[in-house]
């Protein structure tokens, strides 16, 4: 509002002094220029800003300092844990306008799995002309969390931790006599790598070991030896462990069984099994009665005679067959296959590769070269 008073000179031509009273009126730079038409004359008026009288400066409508970030409830971009489903991996449902933000888990499951805490970092990015300065640790918030914690916060980002409940605990895995899924082990079968047919709650891998020595067992089944398969199960979705105990599962098939490392998700079962069949009866004998040829039993057991030109068949085993010719034999030559190995002992190793093998002794005994042959598949 101007409030004016005026006063006038006695003599012609004399300057009018009009005093303008100014209120809610603010000067940039601290002065105006104005004009006043109630004169016969324009008169220049000035005027100066004072104390509680407007202040020093119009409002400046290009302010550029950034906005504090108030979009605080993060419920509608990050997605709460669920059972089977698969975890976010930014903000949900398209970023803020205020800010950006990628989300790491911990476990990093692919899906949620059953029974489980998961937490979730969301590191957020301020977008232009906002910033998170004069926020605390407990200005963000999620509706589905046990706790939120914003730390650290700078001007331009801010990670926030967010826990969530433990998932549903899923339908409790009942499926429990792996007889179905675990095959046990044969004399010159190879084992299976992981379960066989389709449990549905539960998938398994398999690894083969011997009992005696706890060694991994590959390529097949020997004779008589105790194997035990150390099967590791993984719950399907919607399906749980928890609940389960060391003698849970079973095996018709068993000697001994038992499940560790039972988590919600996964668990180990060790099934030990009787051991495998002994090889048969079948050594070789080649010759006439001064060279004769014998196929070693495994267990070191006395040998049974096959005639020259004959043959048999025996089973692989976990090791190497013998064939020997009785002691006192001199100038003594192996023969497989027809190749001569360049062997002189009174002994021969076969392989337990499986295969058709020809053998072949020349040997002097009693001051007679004698020699005998046999065929023998190894399978």
């Amino acid at each position: 509002m101007v409030l004016v008073n005026s006063s006038t000179a006695a003599a012609a031509g004399d300057t009018t002094v009009v005093t303008l009273y100014m209120t809610g009126v603010s000067f940039k730079n601290g002065s105006a220029s104005l004009a006043y038409s109630g004169l016969s004359d324009q008169a220049a008026l000035s005027g100066s800003s004072s104390s509680g009288n407007g202040g020093g400066g119009d409002d400046d409508d290009d302010d550029d300092t950034p906005k504090v970030v108030d979009i605080l409830d993060l419920t509608s971009y990050v997605t709460a844990p669920a059972v089977g489903a698969t975890p976010v991996a930014s903000l949900a449902g398209g970023s803020p306008s205020q800010y950006t933000g990628a989300v790491t888990w911990s476990p990093a499951d692919s899906v949620f799995a059953a029974a489980r805490v998961y937490t979730a970092t969301v590191t957020l990015t301020a977008g232009t002309s906002y910033t998170f300065t004069g926020l605390t640790a407990n200005s963000f918030s999620h509706s589905g969390a046990t706790t939120v914690v914003a730390s650290p916060i700078s001007a331009d980002s801010a990670t926030v931790t967010i826990t969530f409940p433990i998932t549903d605990s899923g339908t409790p895995v009942d499926d429990l006599d792996l007889a179905n899924y675990v095959t046990a082990p044969v004399r010159g079968v190879a084992p299976v790598p992981s379960l066989a047919g389709s449990p549905g709650q539960y998938t398994g891998d398999i690894v083969w070991k011997t009992a005696d020595d706890n060694m991994a067992h590959t390529g097949i089944f020997g004779s008589s030896t105790v194997y035990k398969a150390i099967v590791t199960l993984e719950a399907e979705d919607d399906y749980t462990f928890t609940g389960l105990t060391a003698n849970s599962f079973d095996h018709t098939g068993k000697t001994a069984i038992t499940t560790s490392d039972i988590s919600a998700d996964r668990a180990t079962v060790t099934i030990t099994f009787p051991a495998t069949s002994a090889p048969p009866e079948s050594t070789i004998e080649i010759g006439n009665p001064t060279v004769k040829i014998y196929l070693d039993k495994k267990d070191g057991s006395s040998k049974n005679l096959v005639e020259d030109g004959g043959s048999t068949s025996i089973p692989v085993g976990r090791g190497s067959f013998t064939v020997s010719i009785d002691e006192g034999s001199t100038d003594i030559k192996w023969y497989v296959n027809s190749t001569q190995t360049g062997k002189t002992g009174t002994s021969l190793d076969i392989h337990k590769v499986a295969g058709t093998y020809h053998v072949t002794v020349e040997a002097t005994q009693g001051g007679e070269k004698q020699s005998g042959r046999c065929t023998f598949k190894v399978e």
